[in-house]
């Protein structure tokens, strides 16, 4: 148990692909649960939670010595793959206003859930918006939508 919960945590930092199937279920295991302006979707798989903070160099005019300086902080795109979402309307206007232009920057949580339905890790992605959705497709209920991909850009995460 111990050696499952390490490999969870590690593959939990940064970059994730934990799909999977509900363990002894035929039914489709989404592990991530990501809340973000008033809808819920689900997916199957993470990645892309990296942060990036380039270098510049800088050279001193008294000696011949290059600094290094931080340079200015990258957004962060978090990338989900295979994911579904019962509020089908919230999505369509999500989709509407990003073929607009005119995205809604809102506060992102992302929750990694275990089989038995408990939160392992959460990440708020900060000033969050989609800036990429793949593959929306109405299941035969219609009352579905499946998501092949979305890319949600924010301006920073914090871990729990």
């Amino acid at each position: 148990m111990k050696k499952i919960v390490f490999i969870i945590a590690l593959a939990g930092l940064f970059n994730l692909n934990l799909s999977a199937q509900n363990p002894g279920s035929s039914i489709p295991y989404f592990p991530f649960k990501v809340k973000f302006n008033n809808i819920e979707l689900k997916f199957m798989d993470m990645s892309g939670l990296q942060t990036d903070n380039p270098t510049v160099k800088n050279t001193n005019s008294l000696s011949s010595s290059i600094i290094n300086l931080p340079g200015i902080k990258k957004n962060l795109n978090a990338t989900l793959k295979q994911g579904t979402t019962q509020n089908v309307q919230k999505l369509n206007e999500i989709i509407s206003k990003l073929k607009a232009g005119s995205v809604t920057r809102a506060d992102a949580t992302i929750e990694l859930i275990d089989g038995q339905g408990k939160v392992v890790k959460t990440w708020i992605l900060k000033n969050a918006f989609p800036s990429s959705i793949t593959g929306t497709v109405l299941n035969k209920a219609g009352n579905e939508a499946g998501i092949e991909m979305m890319v949600l850009v924010a301006d920073g995460v914090t871990v729990k």
